[in-house]
């Protein structure tokens, strides 16, 4: 535990592996808040604030050093690309000048320990779950969970009296706009890629247009923009391209639609674990239709959103949502007062 006390100066850090737009929202949270990062995600085209110091995998533990923070939050440690990050980050904040900070960490990584630890379609799990467990319990404080699937991965790293654990459903609270546009009008946000499900998506809608009169807007860029974008051209007046928005449009392009599509599917050890489109397009009160992948499933399942165990199931399930989308104020009211995640940040910091 922390050894500050409330009249202590008190200075949070984040140790980021990849800066988004995301992060720079919620420091609204925390304006006092310095953030270190190693790389920027391409949705990031804004000038950097001056809080935010690029570092190295090296430099991140003098940085630490001579900032003193009383609490530092680190990447999720089954983050495992971020693993070196982490543990270099973690060890300085043990050895930091002064009272000891609190080391805190948000997890929503969702695949099981089996997938994750693997190389080469052979399982290393029972070779690493020991030492990745002393990590944590070296390192951390307390672990956030931002869904039950995430909480249920980590069981096995966290039986001991070390860290305290919490699990906040990572959802948002209602935006100021709610969804108005046509009950036909649907929405895609989201990197273009095989594990997001665009060209299963691509195909979904196809069938799609042959039985109803719908539109579609798809939002990103990737590896499939090329593919994306020669789709959208052969039928523009139902299909809509755009490479990039900035992330304070996105609001309104939400508000624009009624259904999300979110198609997720598994890729080696990556699987999706919340989906910002999908926790942004709820804000606006769109239905969403998805897989099985999101860390949210269940909940979007009870709320009566549409979620499929497969991607050949994606048309049926896109009909049926553009033919009776949800009533985006029931949707709306089924979100928290306060995000899911502020709560999680503020009892990280407690």
């Amino acid at each position: 535990m922390s050894m500050h006390t409330d009249s202590d100066r008190r200075l949070s850090v984040r140790v980021i592996p990849e800066l988004r737009a995301a992060h720079l929202a919620r420091h609204v949270w925390d304006p006092t808040e310095i953030v270190l990062y190693r790389h920027t995600n391409p949705d990031l085209r804004e000038a950097m604030p001056d809080y935010c110091r690029q570092v190295t995998l090296w430099s991140v533990a003098r940085t630490l050093r001579h900032l003193r923070p009383t609490v530092v939050e680190l990447p999720e440690p089954l983050w495992l690309r971020a693993l070196p990050l982490t543990a270099v980050a973690g060890a300085a904040a043990r050895i930091v000048p002064g009272a000891r900070p609190l080391v805190v960490s948000y997890c929503i990584e969702n695949s099981e320990l089996s997938t994750l630890m693997s190389y080469r379609g052979r399982s290393l799990r029972w070779a690493l779950t020991k030492p990745l467990a002393a990590m944590v319990a070296l390192l951390f404080d307390r672990l956030a969970y931002g869904t039950p699937d995430a909480q249920r991965t980590y069981a096995a790293l966290t039986r001991g009296a070390r860290p305290r654990t919490r699990l906040f459903l990572e959802l948002a609270a209602p935006a100021a706009r709610s969804a108005s546009g046509s009950a036909s009008d649907a929405l895609f946000v989201g990197r273009l890629e095989h594990r997001k499900g665009i060209h299963e998506l691509l195909a979904a809608w196809e069938a799609i247009e042959a039985r109803c009169h719908a539109s579609i807007t798809v939002i990103g860029d990737g590896p499939e923009r090329a593919a994306v974008q020669e789709w959208a051209e052969r039928n523009p007046t139902r299909r809509t391209y755009r490479r990039h928005v900035p992330h304070i449009e996105l609001p309104e392009i939400y508000a624009n639609h009624r259904v999300l599509a979110a198609p997720s599917v598994r890729d080696g050890r990556w699987r999706e674990q919340v989906g910002l489109p999908i926790k942004e397009a709820l804000q606006h009160g769109l239905t969403v239709v998805t897989t099985r992948e999101t860390g949210l499933a269940a909940w979007l399942d009870d709320q009566g959103h549409v979620v499929i165990e497969y991607v050949s199931q994606l048309a049926e399930a896109m009909l049926s949502a553009l033919q009776a989308p949800l009533d985006p104020q029931v949707v709306r009211r089924a979100l928290p007062v306060v995000d899911g995640r502020r709560v999680a940040h503020d009892w990280l910091r407690e």
